[in-house]
């Protein structure tokens, strides 16, 4: 099936976009159950957001590999590279490699939660926020390299949102001995 660039481009970024809506809501549907107390009654909203865009991004990677760089590696790599030099001068196209790894790893965390259990995702505090580090960094640089310049911004911000409003609720709950971390 052909598409016009204009229709491939609308795709490839919508469905990245969609994903990190996705992944995004995942942690608002965490956050929210881990106030309440309540992890395991949301763990199967989490789990199907996580699947959700977990597809998601695995469609993202075969429209942008399909319809931009005509199912060659080699043109995705190129492009990979040129985007990498304009942002911070390195002509590096490796991070499609990354990406890939990226990919496999969150479809085997999908595979291995609906396979063990709603509370798999859970299961400790570092496998936790080790999986939430990995996302924050690939879809931070996703940003930076392949979205437009105002989305770093944006980022930061909702960073520094997060990060403040973690401390005050870490330093509010030091006193009643409430762990958030």
């Amino acid at each position: 099936m052909d598409l016009s660039s204009e229709t491939a481009d609308i795709l490839v970024r919508w469905t990245a976009r969609v994903v990190v809506a996705c992944y995004l809501l995942r942690c608002w549907s965490d956050y929210r159950g881990s106030k309440k107390g309540e992890i395991e009654a949301n763990a199967l909203t989490s789990q199907w957001l996580w699947t959700a865009g977990c597809l998601l991004f695995l469609m993202h990677i075969y429209s942008a590999f399909a319809y931009v760089h005509n199912m060659s590696h080699a043109a995705a790599y190129e492009h990979t590279a040129e985007r990498t030099a304009a942002v911070i001068g390195i002509r590096w196209g490796g991070g499609i490699y990354v990406n890939h790894a990226f990919a496999l790893f969150w479809l085997i965390d999908v595979v291995m939660w609906w396979s063990y259990g709603n509370l798999w995702a859970y299961r400790s505090k570092v496998w936790y926020w080790s999986v939430q580090g990995i996302f924050a960094f690939m879809f931070i640089n996703a940003t930076l390299i392949f979205g437009p310049a105002h989305w770093i911004w944006i980022i930061g911000l909702l960073g520094i949102i997060a990060g403040l409003r973690v401390f005050t609720e870490r330093r509010a709950n030091s006193s009643e001995g409430v762990d958030l971390g």
